[in-house]
């Protein structure tokens, strides 16, 4: 705060110091596509993370002498354990170890997220923080993309990929939402409708679609008594305006409106065929034949890129996270990355009908990672782990809106020390 001409900073400096560095390493990946100076960028600022979170995590051992190991750490690395020894069989090693390199990556940094937040009021801050990261992607998807496309409805392809950042705003969009609707603060909204905006200007079907279902999805698990007639209207209202708009608007109606009818055109009549949708289902059922011949445990990370190529003459990846991990680690591979979503899901939905802030985001964040799993890779994404890790996270703490410091409930896991 500013008082008398002096800027006070109060609060803990550590806890500062890991925050801004989380925000850092957040925003960071607002350039992490951009061509020559952008991905140096990215990793100062992921390194900057890794220092305040080890300055953490080393800090806290040395005042109780005590390492805890959570039971989404342990998930993390039996799974980085997998891909790592999935080296042995791989047909692209160069591949394989690279995306088990990313892994281990996503290992530590949610390690040091987990070790940091230990109250509510961190854990209220870190949502902010990342609210305010995807603002200031879009807003710099905004600044690099010419003015000319932005009503052109490819924003978010100039620099970056369009399917990638539509998840992330929607991640963004979806924790606005919560805040504003179901805990009432209204400042939010603003974040929402502009995330919401910067998704239908990107004309990405998918990310529309899944926007429209986990608002109305938020809105009506969110409804008491009292409101809920007006909540089923607005939840009505809510896909109408869309479609309105989508059909009234021109540049609206010329992109994400075409493509629209073409998917509808596609599935049912087929006379109109749509070359997207009509690829993807290509590489899932050319991947869901390249598991089939080995099962158990696939042929090693990013298989599908090699394995179709050589039978396609072009490099595509299934664009379907079920089956890339299928074709990646088998059965053994999917069931070690996925078995942690329902664990997460249970843990949240028994908060539903109280209508628990947290609870409700958590299972928000979960549902819209797995409709997004069906068209994108998120496996090995490092701005999606840190979702799945801030919604592992939520269940454990009570909303305050005044940032309370209720502690952490204890998770399952190994402690060693004292």
């Amino acid at each position: 705060m500013m008082k008398n001409g002096i800027i006070r900073i109060s609060g803990d400096m550590g806890d500062i110091f890991f925050e801004t560095a989380f925000l850092l390493h957040m925003c960071g990946y607002a350039f992490y596509t951009i061509p020559g100076w952008g991905i140096g960028i990215y990793y100062v600022f992921y390194i900057l993370f890794l220092g305040a979170g080890a300055c953490n995590s080393l800090g806290k051992f040395l005042r109780t002498h005590t390492l805890s190991v959570g039971l989404f750490t342990l998930w993390n690395l039996l799974f980085v354990l997998i891909s790592v020894l999935s080296v042995l069989w791989a047909v692209s090693k160069g591949d394989t170890l690279g995306i088990a390199f990313r892994l281990l990556q996503n290992l530590i940094t949610a390690f040091f997220l987990i070790d940091y937040v230990i109250d509510g009021g961190k854990m209220r801050r870190l949502l902010t923080l990342t609210v305010v990261s995807v603002v200031f992607l879009a807003v710099t998807i905004l600044i690099f993309t010419p003015v000319s496309l932005w009503f052109a409805g490819d924003i978010g392809n100039f620099y970056y990929n369009r399917n990638i950042t539509c998840g992330i705003e929607i991640t963004g969009a979806v924790i606005s939402l919560v805040l504003a609707f179901t805990a009432g603060e209204k400042r939010y909204y603003a974040s929402y409708f502009f995330l919401f905006l910067m998704v239908i200007l990107s004309s990405s079907r998918r990310g529309i679609i899944t926007l429209v279902a986990v608002s109305v999805m938020v809105i009506l698990i969110s409804s008491g008594r009292k409101h809920l007639m007006r909540n089923v209207l607005i939840c009505l209202f809510v896909p109408a305006a869309v479609i309105w708009a989508i059909r009234s608007i021109s540049f609206l109606s010329d992109t994400v409106g075409r493509t629209m009818g073409d998917l509808v055109q596609y599935y049912f009549s087929g006379s109109a065929p749509d070359g997207s949708v009509a690829k993807r289902e290509l590489y899932a059922a050319k991947g869901i034949e390249i598991f089939l011949t080995r099962p158990l445990t696939g042929y090693g990370g990013g298989a599908f890129i090699k394995l179709f190529s050589e039978d396609y003459g072009t490099s595509h990846y299934t664009h379907n996270n079920f089956v890339e991990l299928l074709v990646s680690y088998g059965i053994i591979g999917f069931a070690a990355y996925y078995w942690i979503y329902p664990v997460i899901l249970f843990k949240s939905v028994k908060g539903l009908l109280k209508r628990d802030v947290y609870k409700i985001m958590s299972f928000a964040l979960v549902v819209t990672m797995l409709i997004s799993h069906i068209g994108t890779v998120g496996f090995y994404s490092k701005t999606d782990h840190i979702y799945l890790t801030l919604s592992w996270l939520l269940p454990w703490f009570s909303y305050s809106g005044g940032g309370g410091k209720d502690k952490i409930k204890n998770q399952r896991g190994i402690f060693i020390g004292k």
